[in-house]
């Protein structure tokens, strides 16, 4: 994960326990030591948290946005993101999902605790 990647609204582990980019303060120590954080995978359990609904093992949606287990161009297994009739590579990171969603919909994607 790079620094550069977070923003308000990103959810991510900080040091064990999940922990919210709520403010400038909270950015500015994330910036200052980037080693006590790490990016959270993207499960379906995270999904579910976010308010993805399951309509298949590999396939969840939410506003319109789909998200679907599979094989990318580069033969790696991750989430591949529709909108619309577009499409982005592969989520691996609940933060990715978070700033992206923000992008497409201006709505912050809340993961529940």
């Amino acid at each position: 994960m790079e620094i550069k990647e977070l923003r308000l609204g990103n959810t991510l582990l900080r040091n064990t326990q999940m922990w919210n980019i709520d403010d400038v303060y909270d950015m500015g120590v994330a910036i200052r030591h980037p080693e006590i954080y790490k990016p959270i995978l993207l499960t379906e359990d995270w999904l579910k948290r976010a308010g993805f609904i399951g309509e298949t093992k590999d396939f969840y949606v939410k506003d319109s946005i789909v998200l679907k287990w599979g094989q990318t161009h580069s033969t790696e297994d991750g989430w591949l993101f529709h909108y619309g009739k577009s499409f982005a590579s592969h989520m691996k990171y609940v933060h990715q999902l978070q700033n992206l969603f923000y992008d497409l919909t201006h709505k912050e994607l809340i993961v529940r605790m």
